[in-house]
C-alpha cells in the first residue's frame, strides 16, 4: 500500500515540475514574440527572463547562460544553469549586483535547457515549440506537517509587498544536498518594501495558442520529504517526455491535450513502530515506468492544473515494506492481542509487505492531488494478496482518502487462521466464517473498508462481513492498519 502513496506524492510534485516547464516554454515563447516587438531596444536577454519568471512567481531565479539565436529556423534559446529559489530581498536588486543562491535553499535546478521555436508561427498569435530538452535537473520539495509543499509555495503569485530575507532560507550541508530544512515550516515574509519587479510578458501572449512537438527530460533528480506522513522519497534515473501537447486558450475544449511518457527509480523510506521503537525503516526500492495523457489546463479557471490518466507499472521483485510484522506494528493493540485467546487466531508473525510476486499494473487519474484508481489493482506479497477496488482514492495533499480493499491471506497463513477458529470455535462457526469472510472463489478474504485520514485510517470490514465488524475488528484493523502504515 504504501506504493500507493509514493506515487501520490509524486504526483503532487510532478504537477509543478509540469508547471514549471510549461512556463519555462511559454517564458521562452513568450521571449521570442517579445523579441520581434523590440528587437531595437536590446530587450531579449538572461535579465529579462529572469524578471518574467520572477514577476510569475514567488521565487528567485538565477539563470548563468542564455543565449538567443533568432535567425535560425526554427529560433534556438539556450539556458544554462537555470535554479529556482524561495524569494528573499535579492529579488530588489538588479541581477549583476546579486549575492549567489545559498548552497541547498534552491528548490529546482536545471543544468542546461534548450528551446527550438518557430518565431514564424509568433507573427500569428501561435507558439510552437519544436523541442524542449532540459538536461541533469533536480527538484525537491518539503511538505511541513500541516501539509503545505514548499515547493507549491514558489508558484504562486509573488508578494505585492514584502519578501523574506536570505537569512530565513535554512542552508543544506553540500555533503547531504537532498537533506531540507530542519524545521520544515513555511517561509514567512518580511515587511520591508521593495523596488517592484518587471511586469508580466505581454498581454498578447494569453491569448496564444500552444503547439510543443516534445519535450524531454533527462537525469532527473527527484527529493522528497513529507513532515506530514514521515516519508522521504528519492526518484533517481527520472525520464519525463512530454509530447503532442495542443493547447489553445481559446477552445480548451478542442485544444487542450498532451502525452506523458515516465520512468524512474524510487527509494523510500519512513518512521515505523518496530516492537517498542519508532524508528526510520526502509519501505520501498523499485524501478518504475508508465504513459499516459494530459489535460493541461483546467477547462473551467483556464489556469494551468493537469488532469493526467496514467498507466504505471512495476516489476515482479520490487520491493515494500517487508521489514515489519504484524505484531511488531500492532503490539499494543488490546483487541489484536485478544484475538489469539478469544478466536484462535494469531497472525503476528505475518510481513507487511515484502517483494512483489507479480508484476503490478496501475490505472490511474490525477486531478488537483487526487489519485482515483481505474482499475483494480493487485499487489502479490509473500504472505497474502491485497487488491485495491476501481474507484478508491487518496488525497496525500489533503490527508483524505476512500479505499476499498481485498485482503487474501496465503494459503499458509490462512490454514493456521481457519486451524485456530477451529480449535476455539469449533468446525461448524469457522465453516460459518469462511462462508462470511471469502474472495468469492472459496479462499479466505477480508473486504475491508478505509477512510478518513490518509496518516490515521479508520477502518470497517465490508460485504457481508460489515454484519458482525466487531468480531474480527482486531485482525481487519490491525493488519490493514499495519499495511497502510508501512
Amino acid at each position: 500500500m504504501f506504493y500507493f502513496l509514493v506515487i501520490t506524492a509524486f504526483m503532487k510534485t510532478w504537477k509543478w515540475i509540469l508547471i514549471s516547464l510549461a512556463s519555462l516554454a511559454v517564458v521562452g515563447g513568450g521571449a521570442g514574440w517579445f523579441a520581434l516587438q523590440s528587437l531595437l531596444k536590446d530587450s531579449l536577454s538572461k535579465e529579462s527572463i529572469v524578471q518574467q519568471l520572477e514577476a510569475k512567481w514567488n521565487c528567485r531565479v538565477a539563470l548563468e547562460d542564455f543565449k538567443a539565436e533568432l535567425t535560425s529556423s526554427p529560433a534556438r534559446l539556450v539556458l544554462t544553469n537555470l535554479s529556482v529559489a524561495p524569494r528573499s530581498d535579492e529579488v530588489a536588486k538588479p541581477l549583476a549586483q546579486r549575492a549567489p543562491i545559498p548552497e541547498g535553499t534552491g528548490y529546482v535546478h536545471v543544468d542546461s535547457a534548450t528551446l527550438d521555436v518557430d518565431l514564424t508561427a509568433l507573427l500569428q498569435k501561435k507558439v510552437h515549440i519544436k523541442k524542449l530538452f532540459v538536461w541533469n535537473c533536480y527538484v525537491r520539495d518539503d511538505v511541513t506537517t500541516e501539509g503545505v509543499s514548499q515547493l507549491a509555495e514558489l508558484f504562486q503569485p509573488p508578494p505585492s509587498t514584502a519578501v523574506p530575507t536570505a537569512a530565513d532560507v535554512a542552508p543544506v550541508p553540500p555533503s547531504t544536498k537532498p537533506e531540507l530544512r530542519n524545521n520544515g515550516e513555511s517561509v514567512k515574509p518580511e515587511t520591508a518594501a521593495v523596488a517592484p519587479v518587471a511586469p508580466a510578458l505581454p498581454e498578447a501572449v494569453n491569448d496564444m495558442s500552444y503547439r510543443v512537438e516534445e519535450l524531454l527530460l533527462e537525469g532527473v533528480i527527484v527529493h522528497l520529504r513529507n513532515r506530514q506522513s514521515k516519508t522521504v522519497n528519492h526518484i533517481d534515473d527520472l525520464r519525463l517526455r512530454i509530447s503532442d501537447v495542443d493547447v489553445a486558450l481559446a477552445d480548451l475544449a478542442a485544444h487542450n491535450q498532451a502525452k506523458i511518457e515516465i520512468s524512474g527509480k524510487v527509494v523510500s523510506t519512513g518512521r515505523a513502530r518496530v516492537g517498542e521503537v519508532i524508528k526510520d525503516v526502509p519501505v520501498a526500492n523499485f524501478a518504475f515506468s508508465g504513459q499516459g495523457e494530459v489535460k493541461p489546463y483546467d477547462l473551467a479557471t483556464k489556469t494551468l492544473n493537469p488532469e493526467a490518466t496514467l498507466i504505471a507499472r512495476l516489476d515482479k521483485g520490487s520491493i515494500f515494506g517487508g521489514t515489519t510484522t504484524v505484531g511488531q506494528a500492532v503490539a499494543k493493540d488490546k483487541t489484536f492481542q485478544q484475538m489469539k485467546k478469544n478466536f484462535g487466531i494469531d497472525v503476528s508473525d505475518v510481513v507487511l509487505g515484502g517483494a512483489l510476486q507479480e508484476e503490478v499494473v496501475i490505472d490511474v487519474n490525477l486531478k488537483n492531488s487526487r489519485v482515483t484508481f481505474a482499475k483494480d489493482t493487485r499487489l502479490s506479497f509473500p504472505d497474502y494478496v491485497v487488491t485495491l477496488r476501481q474507484g478508491s482514492w487518496l488525497n496525500a495533499a489533503q490527508d483524505d482518502h476512500e479505499s476499498h480493499l481485498l485482503l487474501v491471506p496465503s494459503e499458509p497463513v490462512a490454514n493456521k487462521i481457519m486451524e485456530g477458529v477451529k480449535s476455539k470455535m469449533g468446525d461448524g462457526l469457522s465453516a460459518t466464517a469462511l462462508g462470511i469472510f471469502n474472495d468469492g472463489k472459496g479462499k479466505l478474504g477480508f473486504d475491508i473498508i478505509s477512510t478518513e485520514k490518509l496518516s490515521k485510517p479508520k477502518f470497517k470490514l465490508g460485504g457481508q462481513a460489515g454484519q458482525i465488524e466487531q468480531l474480527f475488528k482486531g485482525f481487519g484493523g490491525g493488519l490493514l492498519k499495519g499495511l497502510l502504515n508501512q
